[in-house]
């Protein structure tokens, strides 16, 4: 339970960190939930391969079951429920203006690479 609720809100105050520093609200979700993904992911899967030891005992074998599934079960929310939620959450953007248009951010301002540059691996168009 607080590992999700940990992932969850981590999601979220990136996602308001992004949309404080002027990008769209859209755009900064799918930034955040890019970039979140992968430790979300790892965190879960550890658990996974931990509780598999105890999902084989005769005793606790349920306790690892519940344990198996319940992460799978918070990743999933983790990572498709929270983006929806936020994104349909007016109470996440410091103002409804900066939500839908990005205020502080012109075109040149909008390069992927600056805003989150672990995110950012480049066109893989330019390789060819």
């Amino acid at each position: 339970m607080g590992i999700s609720a940990r992932s969850s809100l981590l999601l979220i105050d990136f996602t308001k960190s992004l949309i404080e520093s002027g990008i769209e609200k859209n755009r900064a979700i799918a930034i955040s939930t890019a970039t979140r993904a992968k430790p979300i992911l790892l965190t879960a899967v550890a658990i996974i391969l931990g509780s598999l030891l105890l999902a084989t005992d005769p005793i606790f074998g349920g306790l690892g079951i519940a344990l198996i599934f319940g992460s799978m079960a918070s990743t999933a929310v983790s990572l498709y429920y929270i983006p929806v939620l936020m994104s349909k959450a007016e109470a996440i953007c410091p103002t409804v203006e900066q939500c839908e248009d990005g205020v502080g951010i012109d075109e040149e301002c909008m390069d992927v690479s600056s805003v989150a540059p672990e995110v950012h691996h480049g066109n893989p168009m330019d390789n060819k």
